[in-house]
C-alpha cells in the first residue's frame, strides 16, 4: 500500500484493539483470542464467535479518547522499535485523516 500511495490502517493482534481504546488504555500482550474476550468483557453484546458485530454509535463520543490513548501506545511501541507491536492500532490516524486532522 505504501508503494502505491495508498492509506491503509492497521491493528495488532486484531482490530479489537481499537475498539477497547474507547473503553480505556490498554496495554496487555494479548492474543487476538484474549483481546476479543477481553472487548466481550467491556461490551457484552459483543460476540467473539459469533458475528463480532457492536453498537459503533456507542461510540462516537469516545473518539478522541480512543486517539489519545492509541497515539499514546502507538508512540510507546515507536520508542522500543516495535512500531508495530502487540498491542498497537493506527486506526487513530486513519479518523483523523477523514476529518483533515494533521498528524
Amino acid at each position: 500500500c505504501e508503494q502505491k500511495g495508498i492509506g491503509a490502517a492497521r491493528s495488532n493482534p486484531c482490530f479489537e484493539v481499537w475498539i477497547i481504546f474507547h473503553h480505556e488504555e490498554f496495554d496487555r500482550q494479548y492474543d487476538r483470542w484474549d483481546v476479543q474476550d477481553y472487548l466481550q468483557r467491556l461490551m457484552p453484546e459483543y460476540d467473539p464467535r459469533g458475528s463480532k458485530k457492536f453498537n459503533a454509535a456507542s461510540l462516537s463520543g469516545k473518539i478522541a479518547s480512543a486517539e489519545v490513548w492509541a497515539d499514546k501506545r502507538y508512540l510507546r511501541c515507536e520508542a522500543v522499535g516495535t512500531p508495530e507491536g502487540r498491542p498497537s492500532t493506527t486506526v487513530h490516524l486513519f479518523t483523523r485523516a477523514i476529518r483533515g486532522d494533521r498528524p
